[in-house]
């Protein structure tokens, strides 16, 4: 990898592994990156791709038949709705619809066509604002989200990297949030 960052959005499309956006610390601050860095398996080589169109990080992201999908974020100041596509040609983000609210470490999953974003916390400090709520849309079709049952185990934050090729590992955090009012 070009230079070490935390919070990016990964997936493993075909032979590249795609890492979009993240932080890195320098000399005591932190930075918030566009940066999009991409690792051919094959070739055994990194590359750069397209930039975010802002940095972001701790967003949830999901590696489908469309690309990679990043679904908000945080920018160190504000959190962000917003959603971008980077496509499988890997050749530029377009928007893909909006959050119904401001969510970061949550966790985004597609199935069967939908697009699902669990958990998440409306707050990069402070855990105890994490939710149980599920969200639904058509992948396809993403300006419409529903909400759905809301996750039987209580509020979460969650942050699971998907899987990574061989010889590539990361570590997986799920922080349950305290119970509320504690």
């Amino acid at each position: 990898m070009p230079a070490a960052k935390a919070g990016a959005a990964t997936a493993l499309l075909g032979d590249r592994l795609i890492l979009a956006g993240g932080t890195y610390w320098e000399k005591g601050q932190k930075h918030w990156l566009r940066q999009v860095d991409l690792y051919d398996v094959r070739r055994d080589e990194w590359r750069s791709g397209p930039p975010l169109p802002l940095p972001l990080a701790y967003g949830a992201f999901v590696g489908s038949d469309r690309g990679l999908e990043v679904l908000g974020g945080w920018d160190g100041k504000h959190l962000d709705r917003q959603c971008w596509l980077l496509d499988l040609n890997m050749g530029a983000w377009t928007p893909s619809g909006t959050l119904p609210d401001s969510r970061i470490y949550g966790r985004a999953e597609g199935l069967g066509g939908v697009l699902y974003l669990l958990g998440g916390s409306s707050d990069a400090g402070d855990l105890s604002g994490a939710t149980d709520t599920v969200f639904a849309t058509n992948a396809r079709n993403a300006p419409t989200w529903k909400t759905r049952a809301p996750m039987p185990s209580g509020p979460r934050a969650l942050r699971m990297p998907p899987p990574w090729p061989r010889g590539i590992s990361s570590s997986s955090v799920d922080v349950a949030a305290p119970p509320m009012g504690t």
